[in-house]
């Protein structure tokens, strides 16, 4: 007997799955018997499993059997195919197909070996019995899946060692390669997460605090591929620091003094400490004892006025690691008073300075007072006669015009009062009142000055500048009257003329 050697094709994917991704590791199949009955004759068609995820790189099979109950078919000849959306499956080195005969079947396998991402869709088998039945199989998925490759993951430091200092923001980022589907991570701070997951890749940003030197953050990664886990860590690294106290120190010679180093941030419990004094002269002697972060000095004693020199406090805890500090140290000849220590007659004298500026601060202060006081009363009592002709002018003259004054020496004749009529002292001043500016007079033209009935008469008009007519002393008996003429014309603004 003879079999005709069937082929498994290929179909689309499932609906319910969506795209089907290939991805590597070993050939996991869900075995499940699926079973088409000919209505006719009751022949049965099977295909195991009905979905496989096979990993890249590996081999899977697919298997159909095809039955007949009453064994006819082994008279006759049948055949068995596998296709895919494309056709009929070819079958290749890589993907072989067999037949095999038992008692009362027929089975057709297909095996495909180190499977690839292509490899992944949905696979029919179709059977034509002798006598011309054709039965059709529901679709077999294959779903390829990989392992992300050995390196990953891979965790990475955005800033280098030296930069973790405390209060800074430090970037981790683990990351896979390869995979499929891409694998998750997580960041872990101890049992903590942290972050995640994301698929491929995933930053963490930490803030450094004292506590975090040695901290160790874990990044993991899992796969539907790996059974277990994969990780990889980093560490924070506090660079390591040295630290002396006290800073700055100032004192006498003969005197004993006391140094502490810290250091802080090491790996290593173990520290190693080394003094140095780099810049000492030969004139400083003394004695010290150094008891693991203390330095004592003893009996520091210096010919010099001051000296000033540095000292260096290396530590290192026997590997590569390690930190200094330096602090400055000054030290004075006996007697002298070291900066920050007055002492008592230098402080007597700073007294006595501030009492007596203080003293003279006042003093200045009382005589500039009594000064502008002195100045303000006295303004105050000066008559100002500016002001005061202005108002006796404003009151006479209610109306625009200009005034004319004449003055007569004679007798008292009461046809020669008016209103405007007074009398004047010995002498006068025919400019009154004087001008603002102190420049003279411009009187607009019809303006007359004049002094009649005297032995020397004075006229002044037109727009010359006006001068004083003194008048000399008057008989005894005489008196002096003043006329003011009104002489028609515009106001000019300002002092009365």
């Amino acid at each position: 007997m003879s079999f005709h050697t069937g082929t498994f094709a290929e179909t689309g994917k499932p609906s319910s799955m969506g795209a089907l991704q290939l991805t590597p590791l070993g050939l996991l199949f869900w075995m499940r018997m699926v079973y088409l009955t000919s209505a006719q004759n009751g022949a049965e068609l099977t295909v195991a499993p009905d979905n496989i995820t096979a990993v890249v790189g590996e081999t899977t099979v697919l298997q159909c059997t095809w039955r007949e109950p009453r064994g006819w078919f082994l008279v006759g000849r049948g055949s068995v195919e596998f296709m895919n959306e494309n056709g009929t499956f070819p079958c290749s080195a890589r993907r072989t197909c067999s037949e095999s005969l038992g008692l009362g079947k027929i089975t057709a396998t297909l095996t495909i070996s180190s499977v690839l991402p292509e490899d992944a869709g949905g696979y029919l088998c179709n059977y034509e019995s002798p006598g011309g039945e054709l039965l059709r199989s529901p679709p077999v998925y294959i779903t390829v899946i990989a392992p992300p490759n050995d390196t990953s993951p891979q965790c990475l430091m955005r800033h280098p060692v030296p930069h973790h200092l405390v209060g800074t923001d430090v970037l981790f980022t683990c990351y896979s390669r390869g995979g499929i589907p891409p694998a998750q991570l997580y960041w872990y701070r101890g049992p903590k997460l942290v972050a995640g997951p994301s698929a491929g890749s995933l930053t963490y940003t930490h803030r450094v605090t004292e506590s975090d030197d040695g901290l160790i953050l874990t990044c993991r990664l899992r796969s539907e591929v790996l059974l277990g886990l994969r990780n990889c860590s980093v560490v924070v690294d506090i660079p390591p620091e040295a630290e002396i106290q006290p800073r700055l120190l100032t004192i006498r010679s003969g005197a004993n003094v006391s140094f502490t180093c810290r250091g802080r941030y090491f790996p290593e419990s173990y520290r190693l400490y080394t003094w140095t004094l780099p810049n000492a002269s030969q004139n400083l002697q003394f004695d010290y004892q150094i008891q693991d972060g203390v330095l004592n000095l003893f009996n520091l004693q210096t010919i010099l006025y001051k000296e000033i020199f540095n000292l260096t406090c290396l530590v290192s805890d026997g590997s590569n690691e390690y930190a200094l500090d330096t602090v400055t140290l000054q030290i004075l000849m006996k007697g002298t008073d070291p900066p920050g220590l007055p002492s008592t007659n230098s402080s007597n004298l700073s007294m006595i300075v501030v009492v007596v500026c203080s003293c003279v601060l006042v003093l200045v202060i009382v005589v500039t007072s009594l000064f502008l006081l002195r100045m303000k009363i006295k303004r105050q009592l000066r008559p100002d006669p500016v002001a005061a002709c202005q108002a006796l002018d404003d009151h006479h003259q209610q109306q625009t015009d200009y005034t004319a004054l004449s003055a007569r020496v004679g007798p008292n004749r009461p046809h020669q009062m008016s209103a405007y009529q007074g009398l004047v002292p010995e002498s006068m001043d025919l400019t009154f009142p004087p001008d603002p500016d102190w420049r003279g007079t411009r009187p607009d033209s019809g303006t007359v000055y004049e002094v009649t009935d005297y032995p020397v008469e004075v006229k002044s008009g037109g727009n010359e500048y006006e001068k004083a007519v003194v008048m000399p002393v008057l008989k005894k008996g005489s008196e002096l009257y003043v006329n003011h003429d009104v002489v028609k014309g515009k106001r000019h603004r300002g002092g009365r003329k």
